[in-house]
């Protein structure tokens, strides 16, 4: 008889790389583009994250055409600019992302999420953030990643049922991520053993 600890094995996910941002540390460079070790930081992103995923998607607000070679090789299902035109941030492209995802499936699907500027992120991170959430109980439907004492706000897996909260929240006037998972009561998931896996490339210095 299974126990009622047991945890469920965790179900095809969704993808959704954040890679919209306007680059300001980096004098506005398209960050998504940006070479490091020999491949862009998106290709880093996607091949760390595409295997954990059933299909794969890009938050972009630049030059769409330049993800065409995966598009058109299945990796990439669609690439999504932001609707939140006087709202920038990641959370716009979050909740302008969401409804397409949502469109495409069922209304129960999870989405892990990752920004484009963490070229390390752990190859595990989606089986151990539904782990964490459902650990923590049936009706959690956010989890976030940390390290050490830090929340990763921007790794996280997110249960489609909250596409509608996340605009509302926009429509209130908050666009902070953190601000907005804490409202959703999110779970946090400690990986503090690997330090370098959330290691944001931000500056230019960094990429040395």
């Amino acid at each position: 008889m299974s126990s009622q600890h047991e945890i469920a094995p965790c179900p095809p996910l969704a993808g959704l790389i954040l890679a919209g941002g306007a680059g300001r540390r980096v004098d506005g460079e398209d960050k998504a583009w940006l070479p490091w070790r020999g491949r862009s930081l998106f290709e880093h992103t996607l091949a760390r994250l595409a295997p954990q995923v059933a299909s794969l998607w890009v938050s972009a607000n630049r030059d769409p055409a330049r993800y065409q070679p995966w598009l058109d090789d299945g990796r990439v299902r669609a690439v999504i600019a932001d609707d939140w035109p006087g709202t920038p941030g990641p959370l716009a492209g979050l909740a302008s992302a969401l409804p397409h995802l949502r469109a495409d499936g069922a209304d129960d699907s999870w989405v892990l999420v990752a920004p484009v500027d963490t070229p390390c992120l752990p190859v595990d991170i989606g089986v151990r953030l539904w782990r964490g959430l459902r650990s923590a109980g049936p009706e959690k439907r956010l989890a976030v990643a940390r390290s050490g004492d830090q929340p990763q706000w921007l790794h996280m897996l997110v249960h489609l049922s909250l596409t509608d909260d996340l605009r509302d929240c926009l429509l209130a006037g908050e666009h902070r991520v953190h601000a907005w998972c804490r409202r959703q009561d999110a779970v946090l998931v400690d990986m503090t053993d690997d330090d370098a896996a959330f290691a944001n490339l931000n500056h230019w210095q960094d990429f040395h």
